[in-house]
């Protein structure tokens, strides 16, 4: 996920300035399921925290978080 740097980067550090959380929000159940369904198609480990949010981290240490957002 962390391509802009380059192949390879080192992992981030705490304290240091750069991406290190994406927060993603669907509107539907249906696109929530999806994510859930490819991110363990591509082998990442998924931590569900509810019904209504995951959360993984790429290969650099990126945490990304996927909920549904309220309507």
């Amino acid at each position: 996920m962390n391509e802009w740097s380059g192949k390879g980067p080192a992992k981030h550090q705490q304290d240091l300035q750069g991406i290190v959380y994406y927060l993603i929000e669907v509107t539907s159940k249906e696109d929530f399921l999806v994510t859930d369904q490819h991110t363990r198609e591509v082998g990442v480990p998924i931590t569900w925290i509810n019904s209504r949010e995951l959360k993984f981290s790429d290969a650099d240490g990126i945490l990304t978080s996927v909920l549904i957002a309220n309507q």
